[in-house]
């Protein structure tokens, strides 16, 4: 199957394998995914990257000195809102451009 969405300002993706949900704590006790889904909303006006730096230490700080059984890779992806420069719209609009909205 293909699925297609588009992302709108703000929007985030985050793709990543099972090792970070399934993280153990020593009494067994899964990381989850409700977890990851906390800390992402919580992260969500970040940047990408502050986004996996976010979920990677909430994954180490709940797994404590377990070591990791899995590998944990994270992608994430965020559509920022665009921002214009207003000397390069002025600059549009003088040479009688219009910039698409």
């Amino acid at each position: 199957m293909i699925f297609t969405e588009t992302m709108q300002p703000g929007d985030v993706l985050l793709l990543y394998t099972d090792g970070i949900t399934d993280a153990l704590t020593a009494h067994n006790e899964e990381f989850g995914l409700e977890r990851l889904y906390k800390v992402l909303l919580e992260h969500a006006d970040k940047s990408s990257q502050e986004i996996v730096s976010a979920v990677m230490k909430a994954v180490d700080v709940f797994a404590g000195d377990e070591p990791p059984f899995d590998d944990q890779t994270l992608l994430v992806l965020k559509r920022e809102a665009l921002t214009i420069d207003q000397n390069a719209l002025s600059t549009l609009v003088d040479h009688g451009l219009s910039p698409r909205p």
